[in-house]
């Protein structure tokens, strides 16, 4: 449980992302760049914040498998969880070909992954059940709106005139 809770720390997230990120600029995939962006990096920025409204304090045990100073919710792992395999999931069940049993099973594995990160946040004593359950609704709502502004902005530059000199 603790390799699974550094594995989705901070700078674990940012390797996983910049990796994808990397492997999206070099297939010219820019708008999925823009989403990934978008979404992890700036749900992870959102999930700060939160952090700084809600000042919920941790669990308290007599003997803690990890001892953490900042605030319980929302929960930065599972946070970055969500919003990094909630984007996999996006981008993986939009490529051609795709079966419906092989979408299905994408979904079941990123919400297995998922869940396996929240139950190690809780497993170790550094979240509450709330915490992590209210993180998981938290940031598929990020991803919602990352996406929702993204097809806005796509329609937008649609729909603009180009201008020719």
């Amino acid at each position: 449980m603790q390799l699974i809770t550094q594995w989705y720390s901070i700078p674990g997230m940012s390797i996983m992302t910049l990796v994808v990120g990397l492997l999206l600029y070099r297939r010219s995939q820019y708008e999925w760049l823009r989403l990934l962006i978008s979404s992890v990096p700036g749900g992870m920025l959102l999930n700060v914040a939160l952090k700084q409204v809600f000042h919920r304090a941790r669990p308290q045990f007599d003997d803690p498998l990890v001892t953490l100073g900042s605030y319980s919710f929302p929960s930065g792992q599972t946070t970055a969880a969500t919003l990094f395999y909630g984007f996999l999931t996006l981008l993986q069940t939009q490529l051609p070909g795709q079966t419906a049993v092989r979408r299905r099973a994408i979904v079941v594995g990123a919400m297995l992954m998922v869940l396996l990160v929240a139950t190690s946040r809780v497993y170790l004593g550094a979240h509450h059940l709330s915490d992590v359950s209210a993180t998981m609704l938290e940031g598929a709502l990020w991803s919602a709106l990352s996406v929702a502004l993204l097809r806005v902005m796509q329609r937008h530059r649609a729909e603009k005139p180009s201008a020719r000199i």
